[in-house]
Order: C-alpha cells, then structure tokens, then sequence
C-alpha cells in the first residue's frame, strides 16, 4: 500500500473516532444535565413544606389565612391538622421516630354559653387557646376541630412525654383559671392522647383513637359533676 493511501486511511480512522469520541461526550453531556434537572427538583421538593395545601387548593390572602387557621381561637383549621398528621405520621414510619397526639375538650361549654351566652363562649375557648399554645413546644402544632375539640400534633413524643403535656395543661387550665383564662366561669377541661403504634398505624386510627379516649372520659368527668351537684342539693 502506497505512502499516500496509508496516510488516507490514517485520517479517516482519526476522524471517525473523534466522531465518535464527540457523541459520546454529548451522549454524556445530556445524561448528566437530565441527572442534575431531576437532583434539583428533588430538593426543591424537600425543602417544600409538605403540610401546605397542593398548588390547585392554594388560595391567596385572606382566603388562604383562613384555610389554614381557625379566625376565632388562632389555632391551625381542622383541614389543615389532618394535612399535617398525614405528614408527620409518614415520617414517623420512614425514620422509626415516636409520635403522639393530643385532644382535649371543655366538658362544661354548653353550660357556660347558656348561662353567660356565646360572648362568655368564645371568650373562654380564646384564652384556653392562648394557654394551650403557651404550654407546648414550638414543635408542636396546635388546632382545634370544626366542633371545638383542641388538637395537638406531638412530634417524636412517646406516651410518657404526652402524659407530661397533659398533666402541664391540666395544671393551667383546670386551677387558678381566674389569674390563667381571665374569667368568672369554672370550666373542666379534659385531655386524652394516643401514641403511633402497631394499631395506630395511620392518621385515621391515631386521631379516632384519642377522639375515643376523650370522648369515655368526658361522660365520665359530666357523671361525675352531675352526682356531685345533686349531692349539694340534698
């Protein structure tokens, strides 16, 4: 083979191996930008508050302000709450972390608003608010129910932390209320929790749990204050 058909075929090799070469690094260059698109949108997704209502629900303003908090006590909507319990009960699942719930209710309202009407109501149910958020951690997230039913979302706390919580509430709301909740009314309040367990695997279950504790212990508590008002009488 000549001189000058080796050189040919030398430079045809070359170039079809710098072709080649070239796709390769394209090949690559896409790869690695669709790897970085797909990173970022992961941590654009994890340093999203997962607890905000989706994109389609969002509203503005004022609008969004009351989706997410009750107007009268201040606490998180009943709506939300759930949102959030949803949330934390997953990461409770992926990390193996403890998580407790807490629902307390004023045994007596009814009472109360009709004897001093629903100003003496809501007046009561604004300071309870404000003690209740007073006594828990800032971890915690605080709500109450479409029906009155105070929430407490309790992140990596166990059954012996919940007690603690319910024993500080109790402590505040049920003595020295006139100095605590400013007002001449007597109410009784009552605390109930669950904790995420085997049984209590799901928002649902953890939240009906307590609701159902709250509930045996209220018709208790107003067995109790019956009795011991018919025992005055006589």
């Amino acid at each position: 083979m000549s001189p000058e058909k080796k050189q040919e075929e030398r430079f045809t090799r070359d170039s079809l191996f710098k072709d080649k070469l070239s796709d390769i690094r394209r090949a690559e260059q896409k790869k690695t930008e669709e790897t970085r698109k797909v990173l970022n949108a992961q941590s654009q997704l994890a340093n999203t508050k997962t607890i905000l209502p989706p994109e389609e629900e969002t509203p503005t303003g004022k609008d969004r302000h009351h989706l997410l908090k009750d107007p009268k006590t201040g606490l998180y909507s009943e709506r939300f709450i759930k949102r959030v319990l949803k949330e934390e009960v997953k990461r409770a699942k992926r990390y193996k972390n403890p998580l407790g719930l807490v629902v307390g209710t004023i045994v007596n309202l009814d009472e109360i608003a009709k004897s001093g009407g629903p100003i003496a109501k809501s007046a009561l149910e604004v300071e309870a608010a404000k003690v209740l958020q007073e006594c828990i951690r800032d971890v915690d997230v605080p709500g109450v129910s479409n029906d009155g039913t105070y929430i407490v979302i309790c992140p990596e706390t166990g059954e012996v932390g919940l007690h603690v919580i319910i024993e500080r509430l109790l402590k505040r709301l049920n003595y020295n209320q006139k100095i605590n909740l400013k007002t001449t009314w007597e109410p009784v309040f009552c605390f109930s929790a669950s904790a995420f367990g085997t049984s209590l695997n799901s928002a649902d279950f953890l939240l009906a749990g307590a609701l159902e504790r709250l509930n045996l212990l209220a018709l208790e508590t107003k067995a109790e204050m019956d009795n011991t008002a018919k025992e005055e009488k006589w």
